[in-house]
């Protein structure tokens, strides 16, 4: 009788003795859960979908030189002790090289968006940035009456040598 049993509870099992109907329930709540994440909705086109891969994978690497190293993950970490090791990791490299990777510190629950913040802060007039060679922005930014110093530029002048002021907005 009892091998009947066991018989009859078996299809509803996988290998590894986790209930199939209960694996299936997990994976749907993760799959709900993941559709309501911030940019779940976001269609990646075949150059984001690469920068996407490359990304991820110095992700993962990160994620298994903690699992099988002795260093922690970064994310476990107080901020104030693993700001070092962003500050020189490969991946935030990256991400500050990519376009608007200086508005990363803008959190993604903020009141205004990053097109906004670019769209109108960055046409205020006597804004100036700090630049390279008189051409290569640096991400610091003053509002003043008259040049702040020789290695800075009015911003709407530095836009207008440009061709495109979108692209400059990139």
């Amino acid at each position: 009788m009892i091998f009947l049993q066991v018989l009859l509870i078996l299809p509803a099992m996988s290998v590894s003795g986790i209930p199939t109907w209960y694996k299936e329930a997990r994976q749907a709540f993760i799959d709900e859960e993941k559709a309501m994440r911030v940019g779940a909705k976001l269609v990646l086109n075949a150059n984001e979908e690469l920068v996407n891969t490359f990304l991820m994978k110095l992700k993962n690497e990160t994620i298994q030189q903690s699992i099988w190293t002795t260093t922690p993950y970064p994310p476990s970490v107080s901020f104030f002790k693993s700001k070092p090791w962003i500050d020189n990791s490969t991946l935030f490299q990256v991400i500050k090289r990519m376009p608007k990777g200086g508005g990363l510190h803008l959190h993604d629950t903020a009141l205004a968006s990053l097109d906004w913040v670019v769209k109108s802060l960055t046409y205020t007039p006597n804004l100036y940035t700090k630049v390279i060679d008189g051409r290569y922005p640096q991400r610091r930014y003053k509002i003043a009456d008259t040049l702040p110093g020789s290695d800075w530029q009015s911003v709407s002048e530095l836009r207008n040598s440009f061709n495109d002021s979108a692209e400059f907005d990139k």
